[in-house]
């Protein structure tokens, strides 16, 4: 019977889990921001010219927990030479301003598109 209940207590000492880890939402996210490589996306353009908006879901690159280059479908970018690169939030999320004044939001919702 004393067996029967260090089982149980093993089992549920086991089954607590590691309290000083935490989870985060997205894939490649840490403590520290989010890993340096290629995530997937939403990024919602404004053109504060003319008005225009759009939303697209794109892969971004991230470097240093910050967004370094934005690649459209179509083969083209928009890097470090045409925006400021910017840290994004612990919601994965922030805003980048091109050369020519137009805004991107972005928000990253995972490693693959």
């Amino acid at each position: 019977m004393c067996l029967f209940f260090v089982s149980i207590w093993l089992f549920l000492v086991s089954s607590c889990g590691n309290s000083s880890g935490e989870e985060y939402p997205i894939e490649g996210q840490t403590v520290e921001g989010f890993e340096d490589g290629t995530y997937c996306a939403e990024v919602d353009y404004y053109n504060p010219n003319t008005g225009t908006n759009n939303s697209y879901t794109l892969e971004v690159e991230v470097s240093g927990n910050e967004v370094i280059q934005i690649n459209f479908n179509n083969g083209g970018w928009l890097d470090e030479d045409h925006i400021d690169s910017e840290s994004l939030d612990s919601d994965g999320t922030c805003t980048l301003v091109s050369d020519r004044g137009y805004e991107y939001t972005v928000h990253i919702i995972g490693r693959d598109c």
